[in-house]
């Protein structure tokens, strides 16, 4: 087992790095076994200090992780009304800020049709040795409007009905 861990130290971890799992088709035992021979024999070459003060670094990496989750809590709590209702007391709630949701049309494959709308700008993009001619795009999707930069040629023959009346 050693010979192996030798070698897949040498090979392996050289090439790529240390693993952060090991994952094998073998017995589970066998795995344990290597692991185990692989620990041991990766803390022999980085030495016992170095393999301590990791060790260390981490703790105190964990230490700050939670103080600083600690504080978010007690940040939340402070910012968290209390509500105090009386016996016989009722709540009415305003509607004014609700907003009444919109229905969007779904196809089968649950994607939602895109549509252009206008050309608002084009462009030429000078390549190394050619000029490709650009427009950008209005689209509508969903009832939001988002700008895209496409090819005017693949512009040009999907929607047509765009340059009537801009070219």
């Amino acid at each position: 087992m050693e010979e192996l861990v030798r070698l897949y130290i040498k090979e392996i971890v050289r090439l790529h790095g240390v693993p952060s799992s090991i994952v094998s088709d073998r017995d589970p035992r066998f795995t344990s076994r290597f692991s185990g021979a692989f620990q041991r024999a990766f803390a022999s070459v980085l030495g016992p200090d170095l393999v301590a003060e990791t060790t260390e670094k981490i703790k105190k990496i964990r230490e700050r992780i939670l103080t600083a989750q600690s504080r978010q809590e007690s940040y939340a709590d402070q910012r968290r009304k209390l509500l105090e209702f009386e016996v016989g007391e009722h709540y009415t709630s305003d509607a004014a800020h609700v907003l009444d949701p919109e229905s969007i049309e779904l196809r089968e494959n649950l994607t939602f049709p895109v549509t252009p709308v206008h050309i608002d700008d084009t462009s030429v993009k000078k390549l190394r040795g050619k000029e490709v001619q650009l427009v950008k795009v209005a689209w509508k999707r969903a009832r939001v409007e988002e700008h895209t930069w496409k090819l005017e040629s693949e512009m040009r023959k999907d929607y047509p009905e765009l340059f009537s009346s801009n070219h």
